[in-house]
This record gives C-alpha cells, structure tokens and sequence, in this order.
C-alpha cells in the first residue's frame, strides 16, 4: 500500500485568469467615460468675511434683486413682475446702469429648474454677473 504523494492528480481550481481580464476592461470602460459624464455650471463660491457691512439706501436702489416667491411668483425689487414680461423689465432696468448685476433671492422650496429658468431669462436680458443670495440659518 503506497500512498502517490507526487502532484498528478486533478486539481479543482477556478482559473482567475479570464475574470481579471475582465475587471481590467471594465475599468478601464469607466475610466474613459467618467469624464465624459460631468456636468454644470461653473460657480464661484465667496469666501466669508468677517466684518459685514450694512448696505446704505444708495446701494440698495443701485442693487437689482430678483426674489422668487415659493409659489414661484417673481419680483424684482419687491415690484411683482410676470414671469413672461421678466425680460423687458430687467431690459429696461439694466439699460440706465453700469453696472449689469442681478442678485437672485430664491425661496428654499423651489426646485432648480426654477431657478435656473430665470437665470437664463436674465442672461437673455443682458445679465453679465449673476449673483445667488442666500440666508443665514
């Protein structure tokens, strides 16, 4: 009774060989189409100051502010605008400035889409600078 202690028996291993080539080509599939799904819009953010300085009256009436109401009701320097006349109203507002500056006021309950609908409208209405105010909690 002598026992084969050599190797010639049959082995039952999975060969891994065929599954690495596979996660590798899948890698590299998400490495080249990652980039390619970015979006949005560039932004720059506004580093705090600590010192807050108190608007004058001649500030605010230089200062253009269109506030969206939750109900997504429009007004530009609390004077309620329809959404449809919007862009002759900023139009005819940015025409006696210098400065082509819109603040956007938006409620917290109003999604992007919103938002982003009036911004363009303000663009279209000659908007350089688009700026979003935001409240303190």
């Amino acid at each position: 009774m002598s026992m084969d202690v050599g190797g010639k028996g049959v082995k039952n291993e999975i060969n891994v060989v065929p599954l690495i080539d596979i996660v590798l080509v899948l890698l590299v599939i998400f490495m080249v189409v990652t980039p390619l799904m970015q979006k949005g819009i560039d932004i720059n953010i506004p580093e705090k100051s600590t010192s807050q300085k108190k608007p004058d009256k001649e500030d605010k009436k230089k200062t253009l502010v269109v506030s969206i109401r939750p109900d997504s009701s429009i007004d530009v320097n609390s004077e309620g605008v329809a959404r449809a006349e919007l862009e002759g109203k900023l139009r005819e507002m940015l025409s006696t400035r210098d400065d082509k500056t819109v603040f956007i006021k938006a409620a917290g309950s109003l999604i992007y889409g919103s938002i982003i609908e009036v911004m363009d409208i303000c663009k279209a209405a000659g908007v350089k600078t688009i700026a979003i105010i935001t409240e303190k909690k």
